[in-house]
This record gives structure tokens, C-alpha cells and sequence, in this order.
């Protein structure tokens, strides 16, 4: 049986959440191009679309049921990210801009050190050893910088999925990486 909106606002509303689940599902590239239009990064954009459904889902009895659901999340979405625009307006700009200059020139000029380079070598060697699909997900996240949202499209794996696959593999990089200079010290 299809369920209209109004059916499943009301669903929601007494707290079915695999109605809930559905309007997100219905909503939820809407809500991110309202505000990934108007936020500074994709970072930030992903960020206030997934607070834009925490927000509807503590506050779905609110709304009366008989009107539309989008309207109400992208009003709640222009909200939520006019409060984030306000608070990174609140930080100096020219002082964070300022510190990141001043910590990329000291990346810069910093000489790299033996270990610097017995790690970046380790590093290599252990994504070498994972497996493509392992390789793939490291490479759309820390390479491309894509957000999870869009991998997990990419993929077609839930977020929870994602983020427990990159910290399991963010440990098994660094158990590796220390293996691996572990027996380069003892060789030496």
C-alpha cells in the first residue's frame, strides 16, 4: 500500500520511524540542494541537512499534518544554516586565515625528516594491501574528499555502514603502518 505524505506525517508523528525513514527519503536531496546552494563548503552543507532531519524529527508533531512537509524543512534548513553563517561570522577571519597561512608555510619550509619518509613509505605499502573495494572507499574519502552522503550513494552503503568501514580501516592502516616501521627499526 502507497502511503501519501499526509499519511506518513501522521505516521511519524506517533513515532513510526520507518515513516519517518520514508520522508527523509523523500525529502532529503531537496533539503541538501537548499542549502548546499547557499553553504560555503559541501562539508558544511551535508552537516546542516542531516541536522535539518534531527531537528524535524524532534519537532514533527509540531506540524500540522495536512500541509506540506518540504516547505517546513527548507524553512528549517535556511534557519539552521543562518545560525551557522552567524557563528562562523562571530571568528576572526583574518586571524583563521592568518593561522592557516602561517601553518601551510611551516609545512612548507619544515624539512622532512628519515621518519617522515619511513612512514609516507609504510603508508604506501599498506594500502598496497588492501583489498580494491577497501582502496576504493580510502580513495573517495581522503583523495576525492567527497562526503559520506555522496559515497554512500557512489556505493550504495548505508552512512553508518561508511563510517564504521573507515574507522575500521583507519586502525588497520595505522596497525600496519606501525608494523611496518616496527620491522624497518629492527632491520636497521
Amino acid at each position: 500500500m502507497m502511503l501519501d505524505e499526509t499519511d506518513l506525517i501522521r505516521k511519524a508523528q506517533q513515532g513510526d520511524l520507518e515513516a519517518f525513514a520514508r520522508l527523509v527519503a523523500l525529502h532529503q536531496k531537496a533539503v541538501r540542494a537548499c542549502v548546499a546552494v547557499r553553504a560555503g563548503t559541501p562539508h558544511d552543507a551535508d552537516d546542516i541537512a542531516q541536522e535539518v532531519f534531527l531537528v524535524a524529527h524532534r519537532k514533527l508533531r509540531e506540524l500540522d499534518a495536512g500541509q506540506p512537509l518540504g516547505p517546513w524543512l527548507r524553512t528549517v534548513a535556511i534557519y539552521l544554516l543562518r545560525n551557522h553563517q552567524r557563528k562562523i561570522q562571530r571568528s576572526p577571519v583574518s586571524a583563521v586565515a592568518q593561522i592557516a597561512d602561517l601553518a601551510d608555510q611551516a609545512l612548507i619550509e619544515e624539512p622532512r625528516d628519515d621518519l617522515d619518509e619511513a612512514r609516507m613509505a609504510a603508508m604506501h605499502i599498506c594500502l598496497g594491501k588492501l583489498e580494491s573495494g577497501a582502496r576504493d572507499l580510502v580513495r573517495l574519502r581522503y583523495e576525492e574528499d567527497l562526503p559520506l552522503a555522496e559515497i554512500g550513494a557512489r556505493l550504495n552503503r548505508k552512512h553508518s555502514a561508511l563510517t564504521m568501514a573507515l574507522h575500521r580501516l583507519r586502525q588497520s592502516l595505522r596497525d600496519c603502518v606501525e608494523q611496518q616501521l616496527s620491522e624497518a627499526a629492527a632491520t636497521a
